[in-house]
């Protein structure tokens, strides 16, 4: 494309088979009249950026790339949006190298047939911002991940407000540190909602629904923090911080009818949940199998299993109530775990079901247990200021 610096290059209605290649430019804007189609069959790109800055690509429609459609390399403060790519073939937008670039209202598509990697891929990025694109029929909807370093992705970068749907795996999958993954609607993914290998990343606000197995995963980073998500009919967990996850924060979240295996899980160390909201699990409420943790505020409500399954050590619970249990209120097997002013109402089993050893549970009730509200065949357990209706021993 033969441009100097400073330019703005109108590219009108039509269709142009052709590949282009923008090399060094600095402050051009690129600006489609019209809808015009860039189609790069036969080449990696249909349009590639590479080396630029101050950039601007707009109201363009791409298509044909065989690695990507938009491909940026080693650019800075870039922008690209109100693009269109239908039927990308593996990336639609592609990401390397390069800092402050921003994406957003796109419009991306995946091919017709097979499953094309990501509808937004970035590696080995920072300032990276994806907000309010509509993404659908691809592995992952955004992807921030690199090659050559597996597990850096995009840092201090921003995925927000985006419509996501129609996944082979994950509506978002991201690594890297300080990521902040806001209100973006997600449904219809193969697997995963969000899934996350990252440190100190917020996600807040986000909606999740309709996938295959867990609503948000947090795999691996530590400090992350889960806040104010809604998630609905996920197929094993609803929310899951993996054992090599640690200090995972829940906040405020609210989980419906999802999880066959537990609606939130908690196996890192450190991991917390406070006023969290689950209602209709289809498996366990919550399952704490990490140690060093907390739960405050918990509410669980008609799960179909157990409500709280405490497997872990040194766990400390406050107002955790759970109500209508389709087995047992909570499960203690754990050891040294510290619970007060915990409440099991309604388990079709026992309200508190204790098989672990040198736990502190104080003003904690259980009532209308169906067989015991409190059954304590555990070692050195103490129960302070409690009430219970039936109990053995």
């Amino acid at each position: 494309m033969a441009s100097a610096d400073g330019d703005t290059i109108v590219v009108h209605k039509g269709t142009y088979a052709e590949a282009v290649v923008v090399t060094g430019k600095t402050g051009l804007l690129i600006s489609g009249s019209g809808k015009p189609l860039i189609d790069g069959t036969g080449a990696e790109d249909a349009l590639a950026l590479v080396g630029c800055s101050n950039v601007e690509v707009r109201g363009l429609r791409l298509t044909g790339g065989s690695v990507s459609d938009l491909h940026v390399t080693d650019g800075q403060q870039l922008e690209l949006h109100h693009c269109s790519i239908g039927e990308a073939a593996q990336i639609a937008i592609f990401i390397e190298d390069s800092s402050e670039v921003q994406v957003h209202h796109n419009t991306l598509v995946g091919a017709g047939v097979g499953w094309p990697e990501a509808g937004v891929r970035a590696g080995d990025s920072d300032h990276v911002s994806v907000e309010h694109n509509t993404i659908s029929f691809f592995i992952d909807g955004v992807r921030f991940f690199s090659d050559s370093a597996p597990g850096a992705g995009a840092d201090d970068s921003t995925i927000a407000h985006n419509v996501i749907h129609d996944l082979w795996h994950a509506g978002i999958e991201a690594y890297g540190t300080g990521l902040q993954i806001e209100q973006n609607k997600i449904t219809d993914s193969g697997e995963d909602g969000i899934w996350l290998d990252a440190d100190d990343a917020t996600l807040a606000h986000n909606k999740v629904s309709q996938v295959g197995d867990t609503g948000i995963l947090v795999f691996d980073g530590a400090g992350n923090v889960i806040d104010h998500n809604t998630v609905s009919k996920a197929a094993f967990h609803g929310i899951s911080s993996s054992a090599t996850a640690t200090g995972t924060a829940l906040t405020g979240n609210k989980v419906t009818s999802s999880g066959s295996t537990a609606s939130l899980s908690l196996e890192g160390t450190g991991c917390s949940s406070d006023q969290d909201k689950v209602s209709k699990p289809q498996g366990v409420g919550l399952v704490l199998s990490g140690t060093g943790g907390s739960v405050t505020g918990l509410r669980i409500k008609k799960p179909a299993g157990v409500g709280i399954e405490l497997s872990g050590g040194g766990n400390t619970f406050s107002d955790a109530r759970v109500s209508h249990a389709g087995e047992d209120g909570f499960q203690v097997t754990g050891d040294g775990n510290t619970l007060a002013d915990c409440r099991a109402m309604g388990s079709d089993e026992d309200g508190f079901d204790v098989s672990g050893a040198s736990n502190a549970f104080s003003t904690c009730m259980a009532k209308g247990s169906g067989t015991l509200d409190k059954n304590d065949g555990g070692a050195d357990n103490t129960f302070t200021d409690c009430e219970f209706g039936t109990e053995s021993p």
